[in-house]
């Protein structure tokens, strides 16, 4: 169909008259005339009326076409044509019968030149045409790739450009059509004195691209070639690449950029700003580190985000070493984002090396690239130049300011990367109430908890400090393998609350819904599996600001994260209460789940919804057992107190592989619980011997250390154990428990007048 019937198709279809836009827009299933003609390519616009429109008869597959498509290009004009009409079920068909021709590279390369890459990703974006549409534009996006590496073809179309001029069009239409991946090849050509009489028509390729080829060019400017860097300058300055400026920055005031080089940056800086050279100079050299680490830190937290391109996909390029070229990479948004900041945050370093903001933020994107690294093993990279060889060396002052960093952008795995370095470099100094390692206690992801009672515990204070029963917690958590997230949520609206509950649980969350803050600050406080707070703005008995005063103010809850919920004119309010604190997030009330997921992106990013792995949970569960194993045994309880871990140790009691782990722990703590817990293994037959003799030999202590805190029955089944026990073992360890009852001089001389 030629390309001015389509338009004459298009306007007639959509100016026509309500009645005969009826006619034309009957379901499927109405015929028209299935033998009309074909329209010719000089008709003109026929008149409007009532009846269907000639030369537009529907034929028995339900298409609007005069003429079915024969050959790819056809196929596609179709396809786009039902797209322009709405009609996205026939275009779903034409491009099914598209793919069934199941062109060569050469077809598509057609195709792409003569609709340009633009109408691929249209197919590609459209949800009703996938998988279909994007698998097409992927092969022409690869096809176009595979083309354009071949040097023998690129440097053929780069001569065309000074060829007659049908070659010059053809040759200039195939580059600029062929979008982002001809990028690559331009610039290797813009670097080529062979081809310097197409360098200002590649360069003007390059700008006719528009905003296709910014990412090329600014992944571009980590070439090593002074020379490719300085010609992606300047098209990004002919672009007026505003996106390009903080990559700009630095190239334009670094003493170390060749002189030509920072000429080159200085103008392009002055086209995008709209600003003589000079005058651009100096304002990006005021404040230039400034804004390189901010741009740095808000990549590193969330709060800057890359683009996408039209059909939602990410478009990063970089420099690849491996394939010594320009490559666009595989990323994901969080992957891309680190990317950039490590790359803006080396640059204000190099500017201003003595800066600890500087060093921190680009140690801590050091932390972040190599963690992914280290999943599996736990351990980070190690040799020369590593960010573990870096990281030891930097100091523990330099680690925990990078700490602090890492959990205030919410990157866990930094963060636990930089404790695992911490436990090998800090000291008992470093345990400060403000210290970093200590508000790690409290994170929301429990990795990261993990990994600072295990840096606590390998710095292994002999005092206690703030945060010291904290570690007992978290060991004990693990060792529960609990994997569960709860989040406690005040609302004083029942239907609503329970709406709101229910968002939450959609998120990931084990929701527990409070109709009071103080109820729920009980529940937060009284557990250890709490990883959200949720406070609604109309909170009753404590209203909100009391409530999150409170919660923040008890060391059990003061790094929970919140999330406050306004409704109305209580968001400012709201809003202000969040900027008080630490970890506090504020959203609208909504009606779904997405949304308030959404409003609230950067805080739920760093909670970690999906838990552990089942094997990080093992780990873990294994790790913990040693630690307690360790602690009950060298006396640090003292430095550790257990005794609030003692409800959860008494629920694992039933657990066989725990048992004996669990007495002894339990056997350090002052209380009528823990005593008759033991005592109950110990007199359960069902027990192993050496479990239940273990027992009575931790039951004997523990009614030494805390008294007698049995209850009468207890005391005389003890008795009775005693007394029936064949097992020498077993009933000297009875003995024991009977021995430290204290029994007076009447019982004790019963039972001297029985020995043998």
């Amino acid at each position: 169909m030629s390309r001015d019937i389509r338009r004459w198709l298009i306007g007639t279809l959509c100016g026509a008259s309500f009645s005969t836009s009826v006619a034309l827009w009957a379901p499927p299933f109405v015929r028209g005339q299935e033998d009309a003609a074909a329209m010719p390519a000089d008709a003109t616009a026929p008149e409007t009326t009532g009846e269907a429109t000639p030369g537009l008869s529907l034929a028995p597959t339900g298409s609007l076409l005069a003429k079915e498509p024969e050959t790819p290009a056809e196929f596609l004009d179709a396809v786009l044509l039902m797209l322009d009409l709405g009609r996205t079920d026939l275009a779903k068909a034409y491009l099914a019968k598209l793919v069934e021709l199941a062109p060569d590279d050469a077809a598509l390369l057609e195709l792409r030149d003569q609709f340009g890459p633009a109408a691929f990703a249209r197919l590609a974006r459209l949800k009703e045409l996938r998988p279909v549409g994007a698998e097409l534009s992927d092969k022409v996006t690869a096809a176009s790739i595979q083309s354009l590496s071949d040097p023998a073809r690129l440097a053929k179309l780069v001569e065309d450009l000074n060829g007659d001029e049908v070659a010059q069009a053809t040759a200039f239409e195939s580059l600029r059509n062929a979008g982002a991946v001809a990028v690559p090849g331009i610039l290797t050509a813009l670097e080529n004195a062979q081809f310097a009489a197409a360098h200002q028509s590649l360069l003007q390729i390059l700008v006719e691209m528009g905003d296709v080829a910014v990412p090329p060019l600014v992944g571009a400017l980590e070439s090593p070639s002074s020379r490719m860097r300085g010609q992606a300058m300047t098209a990004l300055g002919y672009l007026r690449a505003e996106s390009a400026l903080p990559f700009l920055s630095y190239p334009a005031v670094a003493d170390d950029v060749p002189t030509g080089e920072r000429a080159v940056a200085v103008v392009a800086l002055g086209r995008i700003l709209g600003l003589p050279s000079a005058t651009a100079r100096d304002r990006v050299a005021v404040g230039a580190v400034e804004r390189l680490l901010a741009d740095a830190r808000g990549y590193l937290d969330g709060k800057k985000t890359i683009p996408v391109d039209e059909v939602d996909e990410l478009v990063v390029w970089g420099w690849d070493e491996a394939a010594g070229g320009l490559v666009r990479l595989s990323l994901t948004k969080d992957q891309a984002a680190d990317r950039y900041a490590a790359r803006l945050a080396k640059q204000a370093l190099s500017l201003s090396p003595e800066r600890l903001d500087a060093q921190t933020i680009y140690l801590t994107t050091l932390l972040v690239r190599h963690a992914a690294d280290s999943k599996a093993s736990g351990e980070l990279p190690k040799g020369a130049l590593s960010a573990t060889d870096i990281g030891l060396t930097v100091g523990p002052t330099m680690l925990l300011r990078s700490l602090d960093l890492s959990l205030s952008a919410r990157r866990g795995e930094a963060a636990v990367a930089a404790l695992r370095l911490l436990e090998k470099t800090a000291s008992a100094a470093d345990l400060s109430e403000d210290s970093p390692i200590l508000t790690a206690l409290n994170a929301s992801d429990e990795r990261v908890q993990f990994a600072a009672a295990r840096t606590v515990l390998q710095i292994d204070p002999r005092e206690q400090f703030p945060g010291s029963s904290r570690v007992v917690e978290i060991l004990v958590r693990a060792l529960a393998g609990e994997n569960e997230r709860k989040a406690v949520i005040v609302h004083p609206s029942g239907n609503r609350g329970t709406q709101l509950a229910g968002q939450l649980g959609e998120l990931g969350f084990n929701p527990l819904l409070f109709t009071t803050g103080r109820s729920a600050f009980k529940a937060a406080s009284d557990r250890n599996d709490v990883s959200l707070v949720v406070v609604h703005a109309n909170s009753i008995r404590w209203a909100a600001s009391e409530t999150v005063a409170n919660l923040r103010a008890d060391s059990r809850t003061a790094g929970i994260p919140i999330l406050l919920v306004s409704s109305g004119e209580s968001e400012p309010a709201m809003v202000r209460l969040a900027a008080m604190y630490r970890d506090i997030e504020t959203v609208n009330e909504s009606q779904t789940s997405a949304d308030i997921e959404l409003q609230g992106k950067e805080f739920f990013r760093g909670l970690n919804v999906q838990g552990l792995s089942e094997e990080e949970r093992l780990a873990q569960r294994n790790e913990a057992m040693e630690w307690l194993r360790h602690l009950a045994t060298t006396n640090r309880t003292r430095v550790f107190p257990i005794q609030r871990a003692e409800k959860n140790l008494l629920a694992l009691i039933n657990e066989p592989d725990l048992l004996g782990l669990v007495v002894q722990l339990l056997g350090e703590i002052p209380g009528e619980a823990s005593q008759r817990a033991i005592a109950t293994v110990m007199l359960e037959p069902t027990h192993e011997p050496a479990q239940r003799e273990a027992a009575a030999l931790k039951l004997a202590f523990h009614v030494q250390q805390f008294g007698l805190l049995l209850t009468t029955d207890q005391a005389a089944a003890i008795e009775l154990a005693w007394a029936e026990e064949q097992d020498p073992e077993l009933r000297t360890a009875f003995a024991t428990v009977v021995g430290s009852l204290k029994p007076d001089r009447v019982l004790a001389g019963k039972r001297l007048r029985t020995a043998k």
